[in-house]
Order: C-alpha cells, then structure tokens, then sequence
C-alpha cells in the first residue's frame, strides 16, 4: 500500500507515494559578473534517477546572441557551459538560477551519515521524500483571462497577467491553457504589484487560463496542525501537510526552436496536466530579399543594379505551451512578425540573421488533478 496523507476535516488526499514530487535537490545561482563561462557542481542524489535541470529566467534579457546557458551530466555531476566565450563582458554569462533534480527512480540513495529520511512507492520504488531534497508545494491558484493591453512586441496577439509577488526566487508557476499556446515572457510591475506576464496566442479578450503557483514550504505561511518533516542537517522544511504537494509528471526531452517550432508529448487520459515553463523559449530572425514586378529575384551573385523592391522580414516567435486533452503541446506565438518593402535601387541583400535563439528544452508537466 502507498503512503498517503490527507486532510483529517475533508478527508481529501494532499499526498501519497504512488506521485512524483520529491524529485527536486538544489537550486543553484550561476552566471552574474565576472563568472567563468563554465562551471560545475557535484551531488550524490543525482544517483537516485535521470537527473535533469530547468533554468529560472527572470526577465528579457536577450538582445542578438542566446546567453542563457546549456546543461549536461555525467554520472553525479552537472555541468553549464554558456555559449559567449568572454567573461569579460557580464551580459554574456546572465546571473541564471537553476533548478537541479532528478526524473524519479528505484535506485539506492547514497550512503549518509547521520538518521535518514525516504518515502518511497513500494510498489514501483520510486523515491519521494528523501532527507536532502526540496519538495515544491502549492501556494497559490487561480484563473486569469486575457487580455490586449502590455502586449508582447510589436504584434503580441494578447497576454495574461499572474500576480506573483514572491516570497523566494525558486517560484514555479504551472499555467493551463485549452485552446491556445501561453507562452512565457518576464515580469511587469502594475500599481506595486508584480505579475508574471505571459504572451498569448489568441486575439480575443476574456479567455480564461487556470494557474497554479509552487514553492518551498518554507517560503509558504500557514498555520493549523499538521505533519511538517525537516531535513535534520540544514533543518530545512521538506514537507507541510498543510499545503498540497507538486506532483510532477514528466520532465520530457522536447527541442521545439527556429526550425521545428511545434512538438508534443501525450500522457494517460483521465488526468488534468498544467506546464511549468522556467524559462523564456524563442527566436528573432530576419531575412532580406529583392523583387520585381511583385515577383522574388533568386540571388545568384550578379547584382545588376536594376530597379527592384528591396524587402525585409523580421520573424520573431515566442514558444508556449497549451493542453489538448492529455497532450502536452508546444507551438509559436507570434510577437514581431514585420515585413517593410523599400522601392528603388536596393542594395544588395544581407544574409538572413538570427539575433537570437532559445529553444524549449525544459519543461515541466504536472498533474494539477484536484488542485
């Protein structure tokens, strides 16, 4: 039999082992002034499963090159490389907060010293609460709707806009959309109040996105009697049966970037999903072109300085996510789709640029069912 809790007034489960929530180890600040463009950190926990790291994303920070960093493991140790190779200009390595854990399984946890903590599944042993992880709980939901107003770029269709004024910087926020993609941008000051905002790809007003807000339980107030577990080391909170727990489903391996900007991943119907996307997802290009009488003129080299229309096109698409029953789908929104034709004696045309690249890595499905 699994392990569950739940409330004693409404009998309702807030958690039980058979769920994937403990699966969270450390949060980790990289990137900033002065740092090196690579680095690394070694844990033992990564042993227990297929570790994997999602990055926090605070802000807009992207102008021509991507910055944000690239992740990889082998065996108990996660590595970063950003992509800029000098550490002399700061705004090539962004401060960046990243969230290590691993993709739950059976596997030992290491030797430790000291008394022990693991909940684990019996059936399929999978490990849940374990003395070193972090378990995110839920400390907030809700339901926004769309809207036109602080719209995205240029041609940002609509945004939603989720308070969010944090207690801590490990934040996540799991958004639920039906018919159109949400996909994630910054943060927007309004009246002292923060909210994270969210490019959209509808053009209608009024449309409702369900939201869903974790943290660490140490960073959520409550009261009431109830079951806390702390990690008898740091005598942090690792668990508060006062708050619903994160049940995450999967962390899939999705690349939807500049050349295949849509992707999915189906799971077990029956079930609600939401999606956490830690980071902002995207790509801003442009391509110039010559054309007469209306028609393309293929470049072969020989520019003859005739009369043309010169014609340049800005591409740039922000990548969110929407659930389509039990898939999980990742498709563009289009945010500063501009295309300016010049007629005259045009120049030559440059070669298509990308300005920059973010492709959506790290996402994080969870089962809000109940929620």
């Amino acid at each position: 039999m699994p392990v569950i809790f739940r409330d004693r007034n409404t009998g309702r489960t807030l958690f039980d082992t058979t769920t994937r929530s403990g699966s969270f180890i450390a949060a980790l600040d990289i990137g900033g002034a002065g740092s090196a463009q690579d680095g690394s950190f070694g844990h033992p926990l990564l042993a227990i499963g297929t570790p994997f790291a999602v990055a926090m994303s605070g802000g807009v920070s992207f102008t021509r090159e991507n910055v944000y960093p690239s992740f990889s493991f082998s065996g108990n140790t996660f590595y970063w490389h950003y992509p800029m190779a000098s550490a002399g200009a700061d705004w090539q390595h962004p401060p960046c907060r990243v969230l290590l854990g691993v993709k739950p399984g059976s596997g030992p946890l290491p030797p430790m010293t000291g008394p022990k903590l693991c909940i684990r599944d019996q059936n399929t042993g999978i490990i849940q609460l374990f003395r070193g992880g972090l378990c995110f709980q839920l400390a907030g939901k809700g339901t926004v709707t769309t809207r036109t107003d602080y719209r995205v770029g240029n041609t940002g269709r609509s945004v939603i806009l989720i308070p969010n004024n944090p207690s801590g910087t490990t934040r996540l926020i799991a958004v639920r959309s039906t018919s159109f993609a949400v996909a994630k941008w910054g943060s927007i000051t309004i009246g002292g109040q923060v909210y994270a905002i969210y490019s959209c790809g509808t053009t209608a007003t009024g449309q409702p996105v369900d939201y869903w807000i974790f943290d660490l339980p140490e960073n959520i107030p409550t009261g009431g009697d109830g079951l806390r577990l702390k990690d008898p080391d740091s005598l942090r909170m690792l668990y508060n049966s006062n708050c619903d727990a994160l049940r995450i489903m999967d962390v899939p391996t999705l690349n939807a970037g500049l050349y295949n900007s849509s992707a999915s991943v189906s799971y077990p119907s029956g079930r609600t999903y939401a999606v956490v996307q830690p980071t902002i997802a995207g790509y801003n290009s442009s391509t110039e072109a010559l054309y007469r009488d209306g028609l393309l003129i293929l470049d072969d080299g020989n520019y003859d300085g005739s009369y043309h229309t010169w014609a340049r096109q800005n591409d740039g698409k922000l990548l969110g996510t929407w659930v389509d029953g039990a898939t999980v789908r990742v498709d563009p929104v289009s945010f500063d789709d501009v295309i300016g034709q010049t007629p005259g004696y045009a120049p030559q045309p440059d070669p298509a640029t990308v300005y920059w690249s973010n492709p959506m890595t790290n996402l994080i499905v969870v089962d809000v069912t109940d929620l």
